[in-house]
């Protein structure tokens, strides 16, 4: 698994859907940071409490495979936009240069 994707990873922000108050407690929504969340609350908290409890099941149980296949296109999309992002910061850096030099100037 690469270090990017640990949950924990103190380079990486703080995830905007879940806190944690520290490492062996139980995901919590966060409702004030979206306050029109499709996903009615106490759905939300069956998710992440059943999300929570794959740790205990081995990977090859049905229910595992079964969650694991219903993210998988969420982190598919996570890891596009991340290399959209980084894409971009690499143009836009380049923009900046090429405008800078004499033969990239708009005048």
């Amino acid at each position: 698994m690469p270090s990017d994707a640990l949950p924990d990873d103190p380079a990486r922000p703080a995830d905007p859907v879940t806190s944690t108050s520290n490492a062996a407690s139980s995901p919590e929504p966060v409702s004030a940071a979206f306050p029109g969340s499709a996903i009615d609350p106490a759905d939300l908290a069956t998710a992440l409490r059943v999300l929570g409890s794959l740790a205990d099941i081995d990977e090859e149980h049905p229910d595992f495979v079964a969650v694991r296949r219903a993210t998988a296109s969420m982190f598919k999309e996570v890891k596009k936009a991340r290399r959209l992002e980084k894409r971009e910061a690499v143009a836009s850096a380049d923009r900046a240069v090429v405008a800078a030099t004499a033969t990239g100037a708009p005048d």
